[in-house]
């Protein structure tokens, strides 16, 4: 269907027309042209406005009266000018030649509107100013790059072995008789994406689980603790007999799902405290064999009893709770094993600065020496009892005169801050080396060695603060007896629950029954017993 255009209505008929005007019935035709002033009375139409609706030169807009004006412009749309003097375009348009003809573009390099920067030939200058001239930089470090070390024949072994039961799904590891003296992280850092093979039965859904991880490293030349082994957080089984390994880390700990361990026939002077929350925290943990070993041992055995007041004090402040016999959980269903310890005997405490420089009495046997007999027996003190150096008696006098108080959190020394901090920078490896050098404090290279290796080997914390250190300034032995202890649950005929509990000591030799495990402190506060300027 077709829709006429709409038009505008047709004008009024004035009473009495111009001369210069014709009236056409209809519609009215628009022509260009010329048209003179409108007449000054308003008669001439019904509406008291005037006969035109602007009186401007906007070319968008009409004049009835005076006609339509438009004006012509040269240039781009940037830089317009007009054509001429007498640029407007209608009847009476001057057609000739513009006075203003266009100009010839020529291009030519604008300049900059920044700062001027001059040459390094210029010879001018900016004025009379005197700049003065630049300090002298210090030469900038190279960038460090992280080497890879370069694997020996034996880790290449070890290596080809972990990567096929990775590729096989295999759960059982076995690296034992390699003569590995050492093994990267590169070598056992691929077990942390292990996958078991899934078992699928008939009529039985399939459901993935986790990997129960099995690593065998016996019979090897180990002297350090593989830190990789750190990060497989589902190892069930881990074998490190015979080897010359000195020290466990206290991130053993890490390890919650691990069932057995082994670390008979090393060089292992002490356990580290932590391995107690595993032994009676994790769940499964079943097996644990750990001697022989050349372990600490007292030198006078005297058996304390069990519901001593003063074990009990000891055992909170250590471990924030009382006597850590057993767990009666049930969960664990109604006969079930465990391991526990008992606390014994604890040796006096070894006080330091963060240094490193011993300021006690006491002092442990140095790594290096070879333990005999009697060098390795250990004198003890007193649960209730604490020998106090005369530097750190001085020190607490001074917090008493000033009204300190001296809390176990408080905070740490500077230069144990500054260790933690140098420990943890990409340049530590290199800086024991620098402070070796002449002009610089060559006694802070061993101890900050120690914490670029407690701090690669996941941290420990303190054991009365909880707080994290990496260089401990007391430190002292505690001896306990680990049993295997049987929980049998009944009910009996009031209703109530019974538990008939039996104890087994896992060393069948008397002298391999109590075993050293290590503490230590953050702080001089971080003791046995709370200190109290008036001790």
């Amino acid at each position: 269907m077709e829709v006429d255009e709409p038009t505008l209505p047709s004008l009024p008929v004035p009473d009495e027309l111009p001369a210069f005007t014709t009236y056409i019935t209809g519609e009215r035709k628009r022509s260009r042209g010329y048209y003179g002033p409108p007449p000054p009375s308003p008669g001439m139409s019904s509406s008291s406005d005037p006969a035109y609706f602007s009186s401007d030169d906007d070319p968008a807009l009409d004049n009835y009266l005076q006609g339509r004006r438009k004006r012509r412009y040269v240039g781009s749309w940037f830089d317009q000018v007009p054509a001429s003097s007498d640029s407007v375009m209608g009847d009476d348009a001057d057609p000739g030649p513009s006075s203003n003809p266009r100009h010839k573009r020529h291009l030519k390099r604008q300049p900059d509107s920044g700062v001027w920067v001059g040459q390094d030939a210029a010879t001018d200058t900016d004025g009379d100013i005197d700049l003065p001239p630049l300090a002298a930089r210090l030469p900038l470090p190279l960038p460090t790059v992280k080497r890879i070390p370069k694997l020996s024949s034996e880790e290449q072994r070890a290596q080809n072995v972990v990567l096929a039961c990775v590729d096989d799904g295999r759960e059982d590891v076995d690296l034992s008789q390699m003569g590995l003296a050492s093994i990267a992280d590169s070598v056992l850092e691929p077990l942390a994406g292990l996958t078991p093979i899934p078992v699928v039965e008939k009529d039985v859904p399939f459901a993935p689980r986790d990997p129960n991880l099995k690593l065998f490293l016996g019979n090897n030349q180990l002297s350090r603790f593989p830190r990789a082994l750190l990060d497989l957080q589902h190892l069930t089984v881990l074998s490190l007999r015979s080897n010359k390994l000195t020290e466990l880390p206290p991130a053993i700990a890490k390890l919650k799902n691990l069932t057995t361990l082994n670390i008979a026939n090393n060089r292992l002077r002490h356990l580290p405290g932590e391995l107690i929350d595993l032994m009676e925290g994790a769940i499964g943990f079943h097996t644990l064999n750990i001697h022989p070993n050349p372990f600490f041992q007292p030198k006078h055995r005297r058996y304390v009893l069990d519901d001593d007041l003063m074990q009990h004090k000891y055992e909170y402040r250590t471990r924030g709770s009382g006597i850590h016999g057993f767990l009666v959980d049930r969960d664990r269903g109604e006969n079930f094993t465990l391991f526990t310890t008992a606390l014994r005997a604890r040796t006096p405490v070894q006080f330091s600065n963060s240094a490193g420089h011993v300021l006690s009495k006491f002092i442990f046997p140095d790594m290096a020496q070879r333990l005999t007999d009697s060098s390795k027996q250990l004198e003890t003190e007193d649960f209730g009892s604490l020998a106090i150096p005369q530097t750190v008696r001085q020190h607490l006098e001074s917090l008493g005169e000033s009204k300190r108080s001296f809390q176990p959190k408080g905070p740490s020394s500077l230069l144990a801050t500054a260790m933690r901090v140098a420990a943890r920078s990409n340049d530590a490896e290199s800086l024991p080396n620098l402070l070796r050098s002449d002009g610089c404090p060559s006694h802070l290279a061993d101890p900050l060695e120690r914490a670029i290796v407690v701090g690669k080997m996941g941290g420990q914390h303190c054991t009365v603060c909880k707080r994290e250190t990496l260089c401990p300034v007391t430190e002292w032995i505690e001896f306990r007896e680990i049993r295997s202890t049987t929980v049998e649950k009944t009910i009996n005929a009031e209703g109530t629950t019974e538990a008939r509990i039996r104890h087994r000591n896992i060393s069948g030799r008397e002298d391999e029954a109590w075993v050293p495990f290590l503490r230590r402190g953050c702080s001089w506060a971080c003791t046995p017993n709370v200190l109290d300027s008036s001790d």
